[in-house]
């Protein structure tokens, strides 16, 4: 086995200092969950990894997508440590499969005309101005929760366009982060719906830079409190509320960015355009808006509704065989069959009409041709010739 290094030098192996943290952690936890294994002799056994696991999931009541970030960042620091991928443990691998039973609910989606009408209102108060705002900027910046507390009030950048806004997008593991910026368009009257607030803001409470979101009161007056992490959370409910939606508690805040990608979709961004603006890793995350956008929905309607030919809608016509009358009855028996071609609204009403004038008809009248076999006069009840 290759030489074993020692816990801090394989921290050190991990140059950001925030997922230095997050390694460091999760290997110090599982040592001291197991106190009796020697980790500098040699790397944990599986048992030792399926027993902690198991820990995690039914002492704990983690998560199953927690649980496979742990499983990297061990599997991360044991590659380091002891030259040992976790993936030569295929029934550990298996075992945090069948946890994978979790069901995440996905937030639900405001209806896009009803929130774009709520963003652009005239607010009542400073209550409601403060809660328009963070629904704008959310909305036309796909904003996560967190990226949305860190904006700050010099990032907001008037122009003739409307409003540029300068921010980090979370989740990026390179130290060298890129800044991201989106715009609030002066169309349709968003811009102006934040140029009040930051007029009132500076009025109110006299900030010009610094943290964006202040307590909002509903006798039209803003706080100099910052609003807090959880205040910002409750907006969605708020709004939900406001417009009388059953179960306002399945509005969160990722709602905001669910909906931004559900018009962004529906108007036709592509692939990567939305993996860029809204900062996905994953490609396959687009595939959800795209295929469900509408459209893609009237598109492969359209397809399926296509036909190369027209529909006849009218009534359909049928091949009857009417026997020729002859003028003398005694030609009956040597009539020809002719091909007519009628509808079947024609047809049933002539069915109906000899059905009426045959009610009295006796058998007799009929000269059928039974010599064959005597007993069929009988059974017909017809006197034999």
């Amino acid at each position: 086995m290759a030489n074993i290094v020692c816990d801090e030098d394989v921290f050190n192996q991990f140059k950001e200092e925030t997922s230095k943290k997050a390694y460091r952690r999760t290997w110090l936890d599982f040592r001291e969950y197991n106190p009796d294994v020697d980790f500098e002799e040699g790397p944990p056994g599986e048992e030792v990894l399926a027993k902690y696991f198991a820990h995690l999931r039914n002492d704990k009541g983690m998560a199953s997508s927690t649980m496979w970030t742990l499983y990297s960042y061990i599997n991360s620091v044991m590659q380091r440590k002891y030259s040992k991928k976790l993936q030569e443990y295929p029934r550990l691998k298996i075992q945090l499969k069948s946890y994978d039973t979790d069901i995440k609910e996905k937030a639900q989606i405001f209806e896009e005309e009803q929130l774009k009408q709520f963003m652009v209102t005239r607010s009542q108060n400073a209550y409601w101005l403060v809660r328009q705002v963070i629904c704008i900027l959310a909305f036309f910046g796909g904003l996560r929760h967190g990226e949305c507390m860190s904006l700050l009030m010099e990032k907001l950048v008037r122009g003739k366009d409307g409003f540029t806004v300068h921010f980090y997008r979370l989740k990026q593991r390179r130290t060298d982060r890129l800044e991201s910026k989106f715009l609030v368009p002066h169309a349709g009257g968003f811009a102006a719906t934040v140029d009040r607030y930051l007029w009132k803001i500076k009025n109110d409470v006299k900030m010009y830079t610094g943290k964006l979101f202040y307590t909002g009161t509903t006798n039209d007056v803003f706080k100099k409190q910052p609003m807090g992490k959880n205040t910002v959370q409750a907006v969605p409910h708020d709004i939900a509320k406001r417009f009388g939606l059953e179960n306002p508690q399945e509005y969160k805040f990722h709602s905001f960015r669910r909906g931004a990608a559900t018009a962004a979709a529906d108007g036709g961004s592509t692939s990567e355009q939305m993996q860029d603006f809204f900062g996905w890793k994953n490609a396959s995350m687009c595939k959800e808006y795209i295929s469900t956008s509408k459209a893609a929905i009237n598109s492969m309607a359209a397809k399926l509704g296509s036909h190369s030919g027209s529909f006849d809608l009218g009534e359909p016509e049928v091949e009857v065989e009417v026997a020729a009358e002859a003028a003398d009855p005694g030609t009956r028996a040597n009539k020809t069959p002719t091909a007519t071609t009628t509808t079947t609204a024609a047809v049933m009403e002539t069915a109906t009409t000899e059905a009426g004038n045959n009610d009295n008809m006796d058998l007799q009248d009929y000269d059928m041709d039974m010599d064959e076999d005597p007993d069929m006069y009988a059974a017909a009840g017809i006197p034999p010739p």
